[in-house]
């Protein structure tokens, strides 16, 4: 049974996705990936962004893991729901200050999410 369920990440889907809607209107600019690294502060301070961290935040340690773990899950095409445990494996790795900063700044973020909650049956 997971600590996480459809609805948390669905919020924490709509938070990033109003964020960079707020704080890119018009898109991401072409360098996106070096971009978001320089601005990620500042996207973090937005009204959507600064809920997106205190939610993230407040979460228990084996909620922010699998929040991780999901985002794996999702981003790798070839993994399936068996490969779950491995990713869970790698995300206990990432913990600590910055959990919610190195999940915000990931600008596909909702698609991994998206995707790993298909492949876990979480829709």
């Amino acid at each position: 049974m997971l600590a996480i369920n459809a609805k948390l990440v669905e919020s924490l889907i709509k938070l990033h996705e109003d964020s960079f809607a707020f704080c890119y209107p018009n898109g991401l600019p072409d360098d996106s990936i070096e971009h978001i690294g320089q601005n990620v502060g500042r996207m973090v301070s937005d009204p959507h962004g600064v809920q997106f961290v205190q939610l993230v935040e407040a979460l228990e340690l084996d909620e922010r893991t699998e929040l991780i773990a999901l985002m794996f899950l999702g981003r790798e095409t070839s993994f399936t729901a068996d490969d779950f445990p491995v990713c869970l494996a790698q995300a206990e790795r990432i913990q600590g200050e910055g959990v919610s900063a190195y999940l915000f700044s990931k600008s596909a973020l909702p698609r991994y999410w998206k995707q790993g909650m298909v492949k876990l049956g979480l829709e």
